[in-house]
């Protein structure tokens, strides 16, 4: 390695700390000093510490940022200085912390000496600022010269053998680059087999990022366990939407510990070993959510781990498309051979209704007998007029809607239902007095109060109480955005009972057509049907149960516009005192109290 000076910079605003820098570094007249430096030696026995003038070239700088410049400069030369000396205090400037700051920014490598008096910051506060290990040393003030030229000794001893080191690795490659013919043959010989070593990794990852791709976007709900443990590795959005699950609710964890029960006639081990298609599945999770599937498996190794490929075929749908249809055909079945039964029940009707006719024509008729025929007329009126209700609600034409006065309806079927529900329960209405017109079919709110009343009254085999009440319900515009509502203001018909109630897994399945309980449950006979029949007018329905409390039914139908209100309407008019006190309570045989 050729000698070269070194380049120092020395940055301080007090000129005489550089004339003594110049002294120490770059001394011009050696004769005297060396002749006192000896003098010094021979009496107190210290070492000599001399340096040789051609060694260093020592360049000043008075201010922070006169220094960046000039080493920014020297960067820009490929003439870089070797150390900074910089003083801590240096008014009214960059103080020394920032001034090192900013040199460092403009070469990274530069090796500089703080100096500093005991007054100015400590070590702990400089390092704070200037974590810079090994490319920092400390200076305390007042210097010695000794301490001085051992410092820039052994920093630019440091660079000198780094440089060299730098020299004879590349003298080194030189030497490698000079290998025998042999060498490279065998490089060649390597490079042959990397290139195809990295064309198969290749072609392996565009496989893996083809298959994540496409287990990804698949629209087929898709996840990969391991086959030891059955711990999810990796899930697909499609898996996750069928269940309503988040990823971190998922990865890394066993179905059991994530809350995911599969309901399979096989076990994973059984699976694994057979690798089925199609095998039907019903899958629950602790959430609530359940879906109908059918799951395929295919074996698969992952990183020499055996792992298991499944995928599912949502059919909950399907099926309850099948059972719906099902529950049509059987519903068909039913509709044709109850025409004829109510055809029947009509004639039978009017055969009874000409007798009871012709014996109330004779004039000698006895008083007991003639009002034992006036019951029998009275009670075929009401036969003949629920035939006709049958016979209307079973017909396929559309609802008519028509304004109608729901108290006078309720108060109309109130008799009837209390034999519909026995002696053993009460019945109790509670109307609203100042309740408006509502748009429904009166033949429809008859059959739905039937059928609710005979859910009551199945619910509460030991007697119980019946409670119907209507009030006004008006819903606010983000609601009726919500729920798609043509209208703002519905009446509520309510039903409650006070019966053994229903839990929340019979609540989610009680408008499924084809939905059974167990005998110690109890379900909403027909509530397929009337929902059905509060959707076509328009309106919603909403139960309420808790078992052993009883269950409340709120049935929201529109009310109807004040301008297509007629006079001749059905149930239109009818002004009969219905005020928000008890308007009766019937008990099974009909007496009123």
């Amino acid at each position: 390695m050729k000698p070269f000076k070194h380049r120092i910079l020395l940055v301080d605003d007090t000129a005489s700390i550089h004339e003594d820098f110049h002294k120490i570094l770059v001394p011009k007249h050696l004769g005297s000093e060396r002749s006192l430096a000896e003098a010094e030696a021979a009496l107190f026995g210290e070492v000599i510490a001399t340096v040789d003038e051609a060694s260093y070239c020592l360049e000043s700088a008075y201010q922070g940022e006169e220094a960046l410049k000039m080493v920014v400069a020297s960067v820009h030369s490929q003439q870089p200085y070797s150390l900074a000396f910089v003083d801590v205090r240096m008014p009214p400037g960059w103080d020394g912390i920032e001034t090192i700051e900013q040199l460092w920014k403009a070469d990274a490598s530069l090796q500089i000496v703080i100096c500093t008096a005991y007054s100015d910051y400590s070590w702990e506060e400089i390092s704070k600022r200037l974590p810079a290990g090994e490319k920092l040393l400390i200076l305390k003030k007042p210097f010695d010269k000794t301490e001085v030229l051992q410092m820039v000794n052994s920093v630019t001893r440091r660079q000198e053998l780094l440089i060299e080191s730098r020299e004879r690795y590349q003298a080194i490659e030189r030497l490698a680059g000079e290998s025998s013919e042999a060498l490279k043959v065998t490089e060649l010989r390597l490079e042959k087999k990397a290139q195809a070593q990295l064309h198969t990794l290749e072609t392996l990852a565009q496989s893996e990022e083809l298959f994540s791709k496409s287990f990804h976007c698949s629209h087929l709900p898709m996840v990969i366990q391991r086959a030891d443990d059955n711990r999810y590795i990796e899930v697909n959005d499609s898996f996750l939407s069928l269940l309503s699950l988040r990823r971190s609710e998922v990865i890394g964890l066993t179905p059991a510990d994530a809350g995911i029960i599969y309901e399979l006639e096989s076990t994973f081990t059984e699976i694994s070993a057979s690798s089925p298609h199609d095998l039907p599945c019903h899958l629950t999770t602790i959430k609530g959510t359940s879906a109908e599937v059918l799951i395929s498996v295919e074996e698969l190794t992952k990183s020499g781990v055996p792992h298991l490929l499944m995928s599912f075929q949502d059919v909950t749908q399907a099926q309850q498309l099948g059972r719906r249809v099902g529950q049509l055909e059987k519903m068909s079945v039913i509709s044709n051979f109850s025409e004829g039964i109510l055809e029947s029940f009509d004639n039978l009707h009017r055969v009874i209704e000409l007798h009871a006719a012709k014996h109330l024509s004779q004039p000698d008729l006895p008083l007991p007998v003639r009002q034992s025929f006036l019951d029998i007329s009275h009670t075929l009126e009401n036969a003949t007029m629920l035939t006709r209700k049958l016979q209307t609600l079973r017909s396929e034409r559309k609802l008519n809607l028509v304004p109608i006065n729901l108290n006078a309806v309720i108060k109309e079927q109130a008799r009837l239902l209390s034999r519909l529900i026995g002696e053993r329960v009460k019945l109790q209405c509670f109307c609203d007095q100042e309740l408006p017109e509502a748009q429904a079919d009166p033949a429809a709110i008859a059959q739905m109060l039937m059928n609710l009343a005979a859910n009551s009254r199945d619910a509460m085999p030991h007697g119980g109480l019946i409670t119907i009440l209507t009030n006004v319900f008006t819903v606010d515009e983000a609601t009726a955005v919500e729920k798609g509502l043509l209208y703002r203001n519905f009446l509520r018909l309510s039903i409650a009972d006070t019966g053994c109630g229903m839990n929340t897994q019979v609540l989610q399945h009680i408008f499924e057509p084809d939905f059974k309980t167990k005998p110690t449950s109890i379900a909403g006979r027909g509530m397929t049907m009337i929902n059905d029949l509060v959707r076509e007018h328009f309106g919603w329905i909403e139960v309420q149960s808790e078992v052993g409390r009883g269950t409340i039914v709120h049935i929201v139908i529109p009310q109807a516009p004040m301008a297509s209100i007629k006079a001749d309407a059905p149930y239109a008019g009818i002004t009969e005192h219905v005020g928000t006190e008890l308007v009766c309570i019937l008990e099974g045989d009909g007496r009123q109290h």
